[in-house]
């Protein structure tokens, strides 16, 4: 049995087990930091003490006599006790901070008391009547009954819909904004796309025209309105846009500087065939020093007749590996595919190569040396 743990409170004292010696030793402070983060409730209910645990569920941090009720719990006069910081403010910084691990946006976080980061403060937004809810978090239940409501993804998030059909959202006025839906809920959808359309050929035909619709779209308003390009890529992701993923790629890679989430999309992107995904993730990974998988990205590109992929992965050869020979035959076919900056790479290694040779011919035939230099400027 694991064993029980201690409340630290006044001048250091361990209070173990006994409830009166909280009331004897109470820090208001201290309580405070364990009532936030529920170890007040745990300690409680560890002891079998159901009655002021059950007390404490019924406190919130913004009632106005929150002090008053959180004393009373153990018997202790309010006036008597000192005050802590204002508890709203240091609650709303610890979301703040939260937050900020996954977005710098001034606009998202000036909106704090509209991002959800976890399921309750969503159900208590929706209970709220929020029209427009900001989730920041992996995964969140999304109930199919609510109505008027725009969710605006804050990273990469998953809504999870519960429902054994596909779900009208637009007879609700539910709008999402990067927020792709769960795996069983898609696989639904497509389900329903089949038997509505009777046609797998036709039904495929109209998703992939859909999806470059609404990446047409989302180009055209790129940098013109942030907003809206996310929203118009998210909906072309949902219809299946490669170009979309490797889009949200770039997004995280040069606007976030998140490469976590950038990764993810690229590799989406190239999954789903859009080579350039994997060009793009070799480039991350030779940036952050981990070699073996920014080769791995470029040969996978180069290997899918990727001309930007072979040109990488000559460069990679070439100046991580040293490897001249296979980095003039990479840089040589992606020529082929008029790749420019490979062509110049490729004519750069054999004149560079050439010069060499005819500066050691020239040591011992000078005459030989010159006429090796000549050939290589012709060449």
């Amino acid at each position: 049995m694991a064993r029980k743990f201690a409340l630290y409170l006044k001048d250091g004292h361990e209070v173990r087990n006994n409830i009166d010696e909280i009331t004897v030793y109470f820090d208001y402070g201290k309580i405070i930091e364990y009532f936030y983060d529920g170890q007040l409730q745990k300690w409680l209910r560890d002891r079998y003490y159901e009655k002021e645990a059950e007390a404490l569920d019924q406190i919130h941090y913004d009632d106005k006599n929150f002090k008053e009720k959180l004393c009373a719990v153990f018997q202790v006069d309010s006036n008597t006790v000192g005050h802590a910081a204002n508890i709203k403010d240091e609650k709303v910084q610890r979301k703040l901070d939260y937050i900020k691990q996954y977005t710098a946006d001034d606009v998202i976080l000036g909106k704090v008391d509209s991002v959800a980061t976890n399921q309750d403060e969503l159900v208590a937004m929706i209970n709220e009547g929020k029209s427009e809810i900001y989730l920041c978090g992996d995964k969140f239940v999304l109930p199919i009954i609510a109505e008027n409501i725009k969710y605006i993804g804050v990273g990469d998030v998953v809504g999870i819909i519960k429902s054994n059909k596909k779900v009208d959202f637009s007879e609700r006025n539910i709008q999402f904004v990067n927020v792709r839906f769960d795996e069983e809920y898609m696989k639904l959808c497509n389900e329903n796309i089949r038997e509505e359309k009777g046609n797998q050929d036709e039904d495929l035909a109209d998703v992939m025209e859909m999806a470059e619709n609404m990446f047409s779209k989302a180009k055209e308003v790129k940098g013109k309105d942030t907003l809206k390009y996310l929203t118009l890529l998210n909906e072309a992701v949902k219809y299946g846009s490669p170009e979309a993923m490797f889009e949200f790629g770039e997004y995280y890679e040069s606007k976030e500087h998140n490469y976590v989430k950038a990764l993810e999309w690229y590799e989406k992107a190239a999954k789903s065939g859009e080579t350039t995904g994997f060009v793009r993730r070799g480039c991350i990974y030779w940036k952050n020093n981990k070699l073996s998988k920014a080769k791995e990205s470029f040969v996978a590109a180069a290997n899918k007749d990727n001309p930007s992929g072979m040109y990488w992965l000559g460069k990679y050869l070439y100046e991580v590996e040293y490897n001249m020979e296979r980095a003039c035959f990479w840089f040589n076919k992606a020529a082929e595919y008029g790749h420019s900056e490979a062509r110049q790479e490729y004519n750069k290694i054999i004149i560079t190569g050439a010069k060499n040779v005819a500066d050691n011919v020239s040591k011992i035939n000078p005459v030989l040396g010159t006429a090796v230099k000549v050939f290589s400027w012709f060449k």
